[in-house]
């Protein structure tokens, strides 16, 4: 049977300084040419569009990458950050997995039964130093839902960010509350219902602190909406990526 296809947008967000002018790490083109080849041989994947993003700020323009593809029809967006490189502990750790052979099977097989999918990759902010994460060390960027007791009638639900120890241990891939969106997979329908913009910073309310960065938000968000509206988490990290 003839599996149906499904159409990709690549957003490339290339951020070099204040956004004057683009650039990307080396190891994302290198990534991206032999992700775009098995995209092309891949019998599940129609047309396959790209852009590029460089303006600040950056929530202003996931936000009009996320149009694009929708105004131009397409089923899918995967979001590439300029600081990222893809599939870095392939060839290094044995049980690393390539990022694109993971997340796209999940989110395919979900949207052939109407299930919206985000798929991250989950990183690491900045090394810590003395201004910087000091007490804390390394700072994963994955976000898990808490509560305070099994049986408390009033769940105080609260976002918690794993630490380093936590995220070091998962494997494979888990349902989270908020992933980082540096390389990460939206099916578009993810956004259906969602309020505007998607994509924006939280801040404090003199507006000299944020309260939570625009990935973090838009995923949380997301979490929330379809577990509302289904019952179901459909914001995942591929641990092994």
């Amino acid at each position: 049977m003839k599996r149906a296809k499904v159409d990709i947008y690549i957003s490339f967000f290339c951020y070099s300084s204040n956004g004057g002018y683009s650039a990307i790490l080396p190891e994302i083109a290198f990534w991206w040419a032999k992700t775009f080849y098995a995209m092309r041989q891949d019998d599940r994947i129609g047309r396959v569009g790209y852009g590029k993003f460089a303006d600040t700020p950056i929530d202003m323009m996931r936000n009009r990458a996320i149009k694009v593809a929708q105004e131009q029809g397409f089923d899918m967006i995967l979001m590439i950050d300029s600081d990222n490189e893809p599939d870095g502990y392939l060839g290094v750790d044995p049980a690393a997995k390539p990022y694109w052979e993971v997340a796209f099977p999940l989110a395919y097989d979900r949207l052939m039964v109407g299930k919206p999918t985000v798929g991250a990759a989950p990183y690491c902010g900045p090394p810590p130093s003395p201004t910087n994460h000091a007490d804390e060390g390394e700072v994963p960027y994955l976000f898990q839902w808490l509560n305070s007791a099994t049986d408390d009638v009033e769940p105080r639900m609260k976002l918690h960010r794993l630490n380093r120890n936590e995220a070091a241990i998962m494997t494979g891939v888990h349902r989270m509350a908020a992933v980082p969106t540096g390389v990460c997979l939206f099916t578009l329908n993810a956004f259906e219902g969602l309020a505007k913009p998607y994509v924006h910073y939280e801040m404090a309310s003199d507006g000299t602190e944020k309260m939570s960065t625009e990935d973090v938000v838009v995923t949380r968000n997301i979490s929330l909406l379809w577990q509302e509206k289904i019952g179901e988490n459909v914001v995942f990290a591929t641990c092994d990526s």
